[in-house]
């Protein structure tokens, strides 16, 4: 298979490297940055799927960052990304304030083959909020807020987030997506 023939898809090989570590306990928000910050030393992006919401912001300096100053206690957090174009950390709930951890690592390690793809964000209207926010929002009533202004917004240049799926084959050589990573928000008109 190459590029051309999955419009849409693009499909390399690459180094790349998966730690897992299980059962961490993370009781409060800065036992939460600390763990990040310990696996994750540069600026990202974050996506946190909380049992009420999703929040969308970024991670500097070892801190996240979210629309208004908004905070979460761990207890209610069900899954975390936190990543950009080189690596992502992924936590999920295992049970009340206990925690799995992937970290991936592109770049280094087993070359695997790979399928980018780009998967459009929930919401065709916009409004622009300050200091660089956006809240994107369906007729519905769904709204997310985005640490981002999209470019030449409207219902057919929506916001995307670029994912990167990784190929493994089993004993049969049948190939199978074995894990997937957020890469980078792209706004829309990209």
């Amino acid at each position: 298979m190459t590029n051309s023939d999955v419009v849409g898809l693009e499909w390399e090989k690459i180094k790349t490297e998966a730690m897992f570590e299980k059962g961490q306990v993370i009781r409060n928000i800065i036992d939460l940055q600390e763990k990040i910050s310990e696996m994750f030393q540069s600026n990202g992006e974050v996506v946190a799927y909380i049992d009420y919401k999703v929040l969308i912001g970024t991670f500097e300096k070892g801190k996240l960052f979210f629309y208004a100053n908004e905070q979460f206690e761990p207890k209610y957090l069900q899954k975390l990304r936190v990543f950009n174009k080189d690596k992502e950390i992924y936590l999920w709930r295992t049970k009340e304030c206990q925690f799995n951890i992937r970290a991936r690592l592109d770049g280094q390690g087993y070359e695997k083959d790979i399928v980018d793809a780009d998967q459009v964000i929930w919401g065709t209207k916009e409004d622009r909020l300050e200091n660089g926010w956006s809240k994107i929002y369906e007729e519905r009533g769904m709204e997310l807020i985005v640490p981002f202004l999209n470019k030449n917004f409207n219902e057919k240049s929506r916001a995307k987030i670029k994912t990167r799926n990784y190929i493994d084959y089993n004993d049969l050589g049948q190939a199978g997506y074995v894990d997937c990573r957020f890469l980078e928000f792209v706004p829309g008109g990209e």
